[in-house]
């Protein structure tokens, strides 16, 4: 799919931007709070430890901690699963037909990309 940019109507390709990919929605933001004290190797990590180990900002992380924000793209999302130690579909939800990503999140990646 590909998301309509600002620039008269043109697709992100046609105007050189990256397209965001698959966005994942957190399944549960205190199973994420709960496994951040005890990752897989036994020691807990930080909301700005996570952040830098996913390759995103530490608000990104604290507005999943929070509820704010439960949609990432996958490549956070497996940042964020590799870095705590469980797989991927433990703590996200690919979106798609079953789980529809709200089309304000979707515009915020075609942007920030």
């Amino acid at each position: 799919m590909l998301l309509m940019s600002k620039q008269m109507g043109k697709t992100t390709k046609e105007v050189g931007m990256r397209s965001p990919g698959r966005l994942y929605k957190l399944r549960n933001h205190e199973l994420l709070k709960l496994l951040m004290e005890c990752t897989g190797t036994g020691s807990k990590v930080t909301v700005r430890g996570l952040a830098q180990a996913a390759g995103c900002s530490h608000g990104k992380i604290g507005n999943l901690l929070d509820g704010v924000s439960p949609y990432v793209p996958q490549a956070i999302a497996e940042g964020i699963s590799d870095c705590i130690g469980v797989d991927l579909l433990v703590l996200f939800t690919p979106t798609g037909r079953s789980v529809p990503a709200p089309a304000a999140e979707l515009a915020a990646l075609a942007v920030s990309a």
